[in-house]
């Protein structure tokens, strides 16, 4: 578990700059719209994964986190847009700052560097489900019943699934195929050691022109 201890957003989506300290506690964004709300929201998920639900999702083409990301007045600067996390790793019992940027949004520095928490931090980058927008979550809300499942593969960014779902039945026949393959050349090369065998032992029992038994041809020693 990683507690938030503090966030320091500039010169990302509408925020210039701004500093919250959340002391390891939950919180609450309040504001009219356009205030930056979702901007903190945003700029928590990016901290955590380098990316941004809704400038990477459906219905986002031709959107990207490099062009999209930066506040408007910074869009040829996305080094200038950086995100600032003050964690605390329970576990460890560590504070560490984590810096990512926009230019560089796949990797982050980590004060001081440790091992182990970068390890726990690449982690949750493979876990985008535990940041998630009131748009997210709105819709999986006010969805059919019948679409829920879908929603939350959606929401567990599980929208694969359906796809390795349909590709499962064929492999299970390819490996069935398989065996049977398997299995039936096991039985012929059974046959073939016992021929072979077989003719082996009789060749050796076979007399030879002098009324002798023919014995297998030894090496000599030199």
């Amino acid at each position: 578990m990683i507690q938030i201890q503090s966030i320091t957003i500039r010169e990302l989506r509408g925020i210039r700059e701004l500093t919250i300290h959340t002391n390891g506690k939950s919180f609450v964004i309040s504001g009219p719209n356009g205030s930056g709300k979702s901007g903190v929201v945003d700029a928590i998920q990016f901290g955590l994964t380098g990316d941004i639900s809704r400038l990477s999702g459906k219905g986002t083409v031709g959107l990207t986190v490099q062009r999209h990301g930066p506040h408007v007045d910074k869009r040829d600067d996305p080094e200038a847009a950086e995100v600032s996390l003050t964690l605390l790793v329970p576990d460890t019992g560590k504070t560490v700052v984590l810096k990512r940027n926009v230019k560089t949004a796949k990797t982050f520095t980590l004060t001081p560097e440790d091992p182990k928490v970068r390890a726990l931090l690449e982690e949750v980058t493979l876990h985008p489900e535990l940041t998630l927008s009131r748009r997210e979550i709105i819709k999986y809300i006010l969805v059919e019943a019948g679409e829920r499942s879908k929603e939350i593969q959606t929401l567990l960014k599980l929208d694969d699934v359906g796809e390795i779902r349909g590709i499962l039945p064929a492999w299970r026949r390819d490996c069935r195929c398989f065996v049977e393959i398997s299995h039936t050349l096991s039985v012929i090369c059974c046959r073939l050691s016992s021929v072979v065998t077989q003719s082996c032992s009789k060749w050796q029992r076979r007399p030879h022109r002098n009324g002798k038994m023919r014995r297998p041809r030894q090496r000599s020693r030199r």
